[in-house]
């Protein structure tokens, strides 16, 4: 089972990045304007409130399996739309926008934190999971005779 300050640590990182992720998808709102597929920065910022409050409520009431994947999965919708963005404000680099190519560069970089976070958490829920189901399975048992 992993430790309430292992799920601490993955937690301050995910914060960390998920501010990252606001920061960039600010920076980058004016290359994102102009992409062909209008809507990025709106969801990177509901998207950023909803880790954000995720987050709060682990810290404050601990962790759960239900938390930890609801965590996950809108770390993972975070990943999708920086790869979709940083592919759009791509095409406008290639036509020689310097901002743009600097913007692409910063979402494919917040990109890549949300989904490396969401696999570092991905690996500590499946132990917390395994635990629960073991110690269930046992409960069950013990039921039984």
């Amino acid at each position: 089972m992993p430790s309430e300050a292992e799920i601490g640590e993955l937690l301050s990182k995910a914060s960390e990045y998920v501010e990252t992720y606001k920061q960039t998808f600010a920076t980058a709102k004016g290359s994102l304007e102009k992409a062909s597929q209008p809507g990025f920065y709106d969801r990177a910022s509901a998207m950023c409130a909803q880790a954000s409050q995720v987050i709060s409520a682990i810290k404050k009431n601990g962790s759960t399996a239900v938390a930890l994947v609801s965590l996950i999965a809108v770390l993972d919708d975070m990943s999708l739309n920086a790869a979709r963005a940083s592919a759009s404000t791509m095409l406008l680099a290639v036509g020689e926008d310097k901002q743009a190519m600097q913007d692409f560069q910063n979402l494919a970089q917040a990109e890549k934190n949300c989904y490396d976070s969401s696999e570092l958490l991905l690996h500590a829920t499946i132990r917390y999971i395994s635990v629960e189901e073991t110690a269930l399975r046992v409960l069950l048992d013990q039921q039984k005779k």
